[in-house]
C-alpha cells in the first residue's frame, strides 16, 4: 500500500508542476500585456488632447469639447474590454486547474473500479500474519471471484486457505472450480484428490484414486500424489509399491523436512511388516489386521505422555492446527531423529509409543542408543526446524535399561 502511496504523491507534484508552468508563466505574460495595453492607450489619449488643442482655437470650443468627450469615452471602453479579458483569462486557468483535479479522481474511480487496487488488497492480506487475518483474506478473495468467476489463481488460494483452516467441503468446491478451469495441472489435481480424502474422513474414494493417477500422468514426480498413491497401495495389502511411491516421495522432499520424516516412518513400518512375511496375504483386509497385530506385538521401548504447561496452554487456545512434533535423538549426538511422530495441539495431552519398527534408518535404532534425549515442539509454520516463537519441551539424558515411561511437559517458548 505505500507504494501507492507515495505513486499518488508523484503524481500529485507532477500535476502541480504542469500547472505552474502552464499558468504562471501565462498569468506573468497576461499581467504584462494588460499593463503595457493600459499605458498605451493613457499616453494616446493624451497625445489626441494635446491634438485637439492645437487644432482648435477658442471659438471652436464645443467641437473641441465633442471630439474630448468622444476620446475619454473610447479610453474608458478600452480600459474595460482589457479588464474583462483579464477576468476571462483568470477563469481560464481556475478552469485548468478544475479539470486536471477531476480527472485525478476520475483515474483514480476508474482504477479502483476496472484496475488491479483489489488484488494489491489481496497481496498485502497474503503477508499478514496478525489473527483474524484468514477471515479477511476469504472475504476478499469471494469479493474478487464475484468480479473475476475466472480467475485460477485465486479459486487456488481460497481452496488452500478453506483446507487450512478444516472447512474442507468448501475446499473441494474451489479446488473444483480450479481443477476446472486448469484441468491439465498435476499439482491442482492432487490437491483436489487430498480435499476429498480429507472430506472423506481420510478414506480413499474411487474418485480420490482416479484422480492420483491422474495426476501421476501428468508428473511423476508431484510428491502430494505419490503420498497419496501409497495410502492407496498400502490399503490394498502391496507394501512393496507403496514403499516405492513413498521412496520417490522422500527423495523429492527436502532433507529433514515433516513430510519426508513422517514418510520415511511410514516406509520402516511396511518394510517391518514385508520382513515379517505379511507380503502374500490374499486378502487385503487380512493383510491390514496381520500387519496391525505383528506391529502390535513389538516391544514397546519408550513410552511418553506429552502435555502442556499452564503458563503456555492460554496461547494455544486459538491455535488447535499447529503441529506437534515428537521426536527422539541420540543424547548429545547427530540431530538426526532416531523416532519421530507428528500431532496438533488439539491431540494434547497424548500418550505416544516408540518402537524399533519406527526407526527412521535401518542402522539407528532406539534399542542399539544409550541414552536419548526426548524433544516435543509446536510450530506455527509446520516446520520441524526450531524456529523463533515455537514452543518446546525437552527431556534427557535417559536411559531405556532402568525405565521406559516418562512424562514431558511442554513449558519453554523459544526466543
Amino acid at each position: 500500500m505505500m507504494i501507492w502511496l507515495l505513486a499518488g504523491a508523484m503524481l500529485l507534484v507532477a500535476t502541480g508542476c504542469i500547472c505552474y508552468l502552464l499558468l504562471v508563466p501565462a498569468n506573468r505574460n497576461n499581467l504584462s500585456a494588460g499593463q503595457s495595453a493600459e499605458r498605451m492607450n493613457t499616453t494616446l489619449y493624451r497625445e489626441y488632447v494635446s491634438e485637439l488643442e492645437r487644432q482648435y482655437p477658442a471659438e471652436n470650443e464645443a467641437d473641441r469639447r465633442q471630439l474630448l468627450v468622444e476620446a475619454q469615452r473610447q479610453l474608458l471602453m478600452d480600459e474595460q474590454q482589457g479588464g474583462a479579458r483579464q477576468v476571462l483569462e483568470k477563469q481560464g486557468s481556475t478552469l485548468l486547474i478544475f479539470v486536471s483535479a477531476v480527472l485525478m479522481v476520475l483515474a483514480v474511480v476508474l482504477y479502483a473500479h476496472l484496475g488491479a487496487m483489489a488484488d494489491v488488497q489481496i497481496r498485502d492480506l497474503l503477508e499478514d500474519q496478525t489473527p483474524g487475518a484468514d477471515a479477511v483474506l476469504r472475504s476478499a478473495l469471494l469479493q474478487r471471484l464475484e468480479q473475476k468467476e475466472d480467475s485460477y489463481y485465486y479459486w487456488l488460494l481460497l481452496a488452500r486457505l478453506e483446507l487450512n483452516n478444516d472447512h474442507p467441503e468448501q475446499a473441494v468446491t474451489a479446488y473444483r472450480k480450479a481443477h476446472k478451469l486448469s484441468p491439465q495441472d498435476a499439482g491442482t489435481t492432487a490437491e483436489l484428490a487430498q480435499a476429498l480424502f480429507v472430506q472423506a474422513g481420510h478414506q480413499l474414494t474411487r474418485e480420490v484414486e482416479r484422480l492420483v493417477a491422474e495426476a501421476l500422468k501428468l508428473d511423476l514426480n508431484n510428491t502430494m500424489a505419490l503420498e497419496l498413491a501409497g495410502i492407496a497401495a498400502s490399503s490394498r495389502g502391496d507394501y512393496q509399491s507403496a514403499i516405492t511411491f513413498w521412496q520417490r516421495a522422500v527423495e523429492l522432499e527436502t532433507t529433514g523436512s515433516p513430510n519426508a520424516l513422517v514418510l520415511k516412518a511410514g516406509i520402516a513400518r511396511l518394510q517391518a511388516l514385508l520382513n515379517n512375511g505379511t507380503q502374500g496375504v490374499d486378502n487385503g483386509v487380512e493383510n491390514k489386521e496381520a500387519g496391525e497385530n505383528i506391529e502390535s506385538n513389538e516391544k514397546v521401548l519408550l513410552a511418553l505422555r506429552i502435555e502442556l504447561a499452564e503458563q503456555v496452554r492460554d496461547s494455544l487456545i486459538d491455535k488447535p492446527d499447529s503441529t506437534l512434533f515428537v521426536y527422539v535423538r541420540e543424547w548429545q549426538g547427530p540431530p538426526v531423529p532416531l523416532v519421530a511422530q507428528r500431532f496438533t495441539v488439539a491431540d494434547l495431552p497424548v500418550e505416544v509409543s516408540f518402537t524399533d519398527a519406527m526407526s527412521l534408518s535401518a542402522g539407528r535404532k532406539l534399542s542399539t542408543v544409550n541414552q536419548l534425549e526426548v524433544i516435543a515442539r509446536i510450530s506455527d509454520s509446520g516446520n520441524i526446524v526450531a524456529t523463533t516463537g515455537d514452543i518446546e519441551g525437552r527431556l534427557g539424558p535417559l536411559s531405556l535399561v532402568d525405565k521406559t515411561s516418562y512424562s514431558l511437559i511442554i513449558d519453554q517458548r523459544l526466543p
